[in-house]
Formats: structure tokens, C-alpha cells, sequence
């Protein structure tokens, strides 16, 4: 019964540690990134585990370790003002992941945000002070560097979301 789970998570949870410890290369930060991601999960109300995968995601993908819950936090705004789940906060965090793992952004990425919800070309369009269609011109022209992208985008969620997840957790 309860015991057994017990005994199933506990494994789980070492298996985590040890795959963030070898990504990590330092199995400190590891155990304190892992205490973030727990913390945030509760939080926020999504599945530990389901946290703890997109986040090795993003690591794997370059994200810095200190940037990952942070980044999560946004995310899970916009994940929870769309109405949506785990699963379109993974979609999310792997376009963003994606980006962070190239010089320059693309319009694959832009349509995998749209896809999952988010208005992601407005939002950079209104961050770059220009038009949609001048915003898509110079992403097919690679004019948007890939640390540009992240931050306007990033900055258009919060404008736009921010705080949905805590307000949730309240109610």
C-alpha cells in the first residue's frame, strides 16, 4: 500500500538526483534546484515529476540552473491563463529551450508557442516596438538574436499573465 509508494517515490526521487547531479555537474546545486522544482510544483499544483522532466529539459537545452524555476514561474502564468495543463507548459518551455539553444530565433518556435496558445508574435512585436508583419520579417531574416527573443517574450508573459499562477493557488 502506502508504504510501497513511499518506497516508490524515494527511488524516483534518487534517480532525479542523480540525473540532475550529472547534468548539473555538482550534486549541491543539483539537490537545491530539485528543492526549487518540488517547491514550485506544489505550489503551482502541477505533478513533481512532470516539473522535474521539463526542467532537465531545459538544462539539457542551455538554460542556466538558477534560470529554470524562474523561467517555470512565467510560464505556468501563461500555461494557467490559457486554461491549460502540463503538457502545453512542457510545449512552452521546450520552445524556449529551443531558442535558448540557437543565436537567432525562428518562426518554428513562434509557431509552437502559437500553437500551444500563446500569442508569442505579438507579444515580441509589441516588446520590439514594430509591427507583426515587420516582426516576421526579421525573424525569417534572422535579425532577432536568440537572448533578444527570450527576454521580450518573458517580459510579454509576465505583462500579460503574470501572477495567474499564485492567484489560482488561492482559490
Amino acid at each position: 500500500g502506502a508504504a510501497i509508494k513511499g518506497i516508490g517515490a524515494a527511488a524516483r526521487w534518487e534517480r532525479l538526483e542523480a540525473s540532475f547531479t550529472v547534468l548539473l555537474a555538482n550534486g549541491e546545486k543539483a539537490k537545491k534546484l530539485l528543492k526549487e522544482i518540488d517547491d514550485f510544483a506544489t505550489d503551482a499544483g502541477f505533478g513533481e515529476e512532470s516539473i522535474a522532466s521539463t526542467a532537465k529539459r531545459m538544462l539539457a537545452l542551455g538554460f542556466e540552473a538558477e534560470k529554470v524555476v524562474p523561467t517555470l514561474k512565467i510560464l505556468s502564468d501563461a500555461t494557467y491563463a490559457l486554461g491549460s495543463g502540463e503538457e502545453t507548459l512542457a510545449q512552452l518551455a521546450r520552445s524556449f529551450g529551443m531558442i535558448q539553444n540557437k543565436a537567432k530565433l525562428s518562426s518554428l518556435e513562434i509557431r509552437l508557442m502559437s500553437s500551444a496558445g500563446l500569442p508569442a508574435i505579438k507579444m515580441l512585436a509589441d516588446a520590439l516596438g514594430k509591427t507583426v508583419p515587420e516582426t516576421f520579417q526579421m525573424i525569417e531574416k534572422g535579425a532577432i538574436s536568440s537572448k533578444v527573443a527570450i527576454e521580450a517574450l518573458l517580459t510579454g508573459i509576465q505583462k500579460r499573465y503574470g501572477g495567474t499562477t499564485e492567484a489560482l493557488s488561492q482559490t
